[in-house]
């Protein structure tokens, strides 16, 4: 098991949370990277101007469909975590350019996604990926790279 947080002390981590929150600047990256995290804090959602969000190396096994709030979004890192869905409130997210989705547990690329007019990189390696693409990926027009490797790929529906 590769957990970073594993062997901190839990109180260390919620102060580090809360230290990471508390310090973010608007418009700038919020880092919450390997914090040992279950799901994204509340206080996220309250702050509306982020640009760039790194929830990597935590244990989310789901992500609150408040992520809409968040329309400034243009770059979201769900790295390492234990993630096998996304709420459709991500198809909402406009400004999106980069979504990293790596080593979870999804079997499909969600249907949100498909949604992410803007999107320039997609990477969902070392997921369970069963079907390559559908036949809709045609509406992410502005997709330059698409990152599926290590995943148990059998093609197109």
């Amino acid at each position: 098991d590769t957990d970073p947080a594993k062997d901190e002390d839990p109180t260390s981590l919620k102060m580090k949370t809360k230290d990471a929150i508390r310090g973010w600047v608007p418009g700038l990256r919020m880092d919450l990277s390997n914090l040992g995290l279950e799901q994204i804090p509340n206080d996220v959602w309250r702050k509306g101007e982020i640009g760039n969000l790194n929830c990597s190396g935590n244990r989310l096994v789901q992500v609150s469909k408040q992520i809409g709030i968040l329309v400034n979004l243009t770059q979201v890192y769900f790295v390492h975590n234990r993630l096998d869905e996304l709420p459709d409130s991500f198809g909402t997210l406009v400004s999106l350019k980069i979504c990293r989705l790596d080593h979870n547990f999804f079997e499909k690329i969600p249907q949100c996604v498909y949604k992410l007019g803007r999107l320039e990189t997609l990477t969902m390696s070392f997921n369970s990926l069963k079907h390559c693409l559908e036949s809709n990926i045609g509406q992410l027009q502005e997709l330059k790279v698409i990152c599926l490797n290590n995943n148990e790929l059998e093609g197109f529906h």
